[in-house]
C-alpha cells in the first residue's frame, strides 16, 4: 500500500500558498488530489511512462540531447523563465535540482518517442509500493496537472471564512461516517480525522458555491461571450497514413464527386462522425469551419503522425438546451467566479501557471 505524507508530518514540505492567514503545503495539495480522485489518473501515465524510460534504458538505446534540450527551452519559454538564474530559482521554490529538471526531460523524450510503439504494455519497472517517489514528485511539479490541482485547493481554500461560519451547523459532519477513515487510508489519505472532516468541508461548500453563481442571467451572459466558439459542427472525416493518400482523397472528393462514404466503403477506411463544439477542434479549422457552407471539404490537415480530410455537414447556433454546451458555460463561470476570490484571498509561494 503507498502513502501520502499526512499534514502534521510535512513541515518540511514546500510552501505552495497561503489563503486566509494560513499556509498550505505540498503535501496537503496532494493530499486533496487524491481525495478528489485527480491523482490516480496521473499516476497511472507515469507508471506506464517510467516504465517505457525504464525499458529503453535497458535496450541501451541512445538518448538524443539536442532533442532533449529543446523540450527543456520549449518548458522555459513557456514558463518565461528567460535567464538561469530565472529558472534555478523557480525550481528551487518547488524544492527541484537543476538535475532533476533535466533528468525529468530525458523521462518525456522516451515517453514521447516509445508511446506510439506497439509495445503498449512494457513490463512494469517500477514498484507501485514505492510511487511517491522523488522521480515521481519531480515529474508531478514541473507538470501542468500540479498547478490544476493547486488551483483546486487554493479555490476551496478561498471560501474558509465560510466554512468556518457553516461549520457549527453542521453537526452531521462532527464526525466521519462509519467506515469513513478506512475508506480515507485505502485512498492513500493519511488516518487523520480532522483533516478527513476538512476536505469533507472544503468539497461540500464548494459544490455549494458554485450551484450559487449559476444563475440563469448569468449563463445567458456567458453564452453571448462564447457564442462564437460553441458552435455545434456536424462533421465526417477520414483519417490516412500519409499526406500523399490524404491529398489524393481530397482530389476524389474535389474533382470526381465522390463522397467520404464511398471512398471509405471502396477502400476499407473507417468513416469517422462526430459533433464537436467549434473550439474542442484544432485552432487551425475553427476559422476555415466557421466561414464554411454546409457540404464544404477541407484541405488535409495534419493531426500528429496521421493526416485528415473533413467535411462539413451542418453547424447549429449554441443554446443552453445543449448539454455540452452548457457544461462549458458553467465552466467558464465558475472559473471566473473562483478566480475573483483566488485573487483576494490567496497569495502564491510558487509561481503557478496562469492557464491551469
Amino acid at each position: 500500500m503507498y502513502s501520502v505524507p499526512t499534514a502534521s508530518s510535512a513541515a518540511g514540505s514546500p510552501l505552495v500558498f497561503k489563503a486566509h492567514g494560513r499556509s498550505f503545503n505540498l503535501a496537503q495539495t496532494l493530499q486533496a488530489a487524491e481525495f478528489r480522485g485527480d491523482l490516480q489518473p496521473y499516476r497511472n501515465r507515469w507508471f506506464h511512462e517510467s516504465a517505457l524510460a525504464s525499458h529503453a534504458n535497458k535496450c541501451l538505446e541512445e538518448t538524443d540531447h539536442n532533442a532533449v534540450q529543446q523540450l527543456q527551452d520549449e518548458y522555459r519559454y513557456r514558463r518565461n523563465l528567460t535567464t538561469a538564474e530565472e529558472c534555478e530559482e523557480w525550481l528551487a521554490s518547488r524544492g527541484i535540482t537543476v538535475e532533476e529538471f533535466r533528468r525529468h526531460f530525458v523521462h518525456r523524450y522516451w515517453a514521447r518517442k516509445l508511446a506510439s510503439r506497439t509495445e503498449r504494455e512494457p513490463p512494469r519497472e517500477v514498484d507501485e509500493k514505492d510511487w511517491f517517489t522523488r522521480a515521481f514528485l519531480t515529474d508531478l511539479m514541473l507538470s501542468t496537472e500540479f498547478d490544476r490541482m493547486a488551483r483546486k485547493l487554493a479555490w476551496r481554500a478561498a471560501l474558509g471564512p465560510a466554512v468556518d461560519n457553516r461549520q457549527a451547523s453542521r453537526s452531521e459532519m462532527a464526525e466521519p461516517g462509519p467506515g469513513a477513515t478506512g475508506q480515507a487510508v485505502q485512498r492513500g489519505m493519511p488516518n487523520d480525522p480532522a483533516w478527513w472532516r476538512e476536505l469533507e468541508r472544503m468539497e461540500a461548500e464548494f459544490e455549494r458555491e458554485s450551484r450559487e453563481v449559476l444563475t440563469l442571467d448569468r449563463r445567458r451572459q456567458g453564452l453571448a461571450a462564447l457564442r462564437p466558439y460553441l458552435v455545434r459542427l456536424e462533421l465526417e472525416s477520414l483519417e490516412l497514413d500519409s499526406e500523399a493518400a490524404a491529398r489524393e482523397v481530397f482530389l476524389c472528393v474535389k474533382q470526381d464527386g465522390l463522397s467520404l462514404g464511398e471512398l471509405a466503403a471502396q477502400r476499407g477506411y473507417v468513416l469517422k462522425q462526430e459533433r464537436p463544439l467549434l473550439e474542442e477542434l484544432p485552432s487551425q479549422w475553427q476559422p476555415v469551419l466557421l466561414g464554411a457552407c454546409p457540404g464544404a471539404v477541407l484541405s488535409p490537415a495534419r493531426m500528429g503522425e496521421r493526416f485528415r480530410v473533413v467535411r462539413l455537414k451542418s453547424r447549429g447556433e449554441p443554446g443552453l438546451g445543449d448539454p455540452g454546451v452548457q457544461r462549458r458555460v458553467d465552466t467558464g463561470i465558475i472559473r471566473r467566479h473562483f478566480l475573483e476570490l483566488e485573487l483576494r484571498h490567496v497569495r502564491w509561494q510558487m509561481a503557478i501557471d496562469e492557464a491551469a
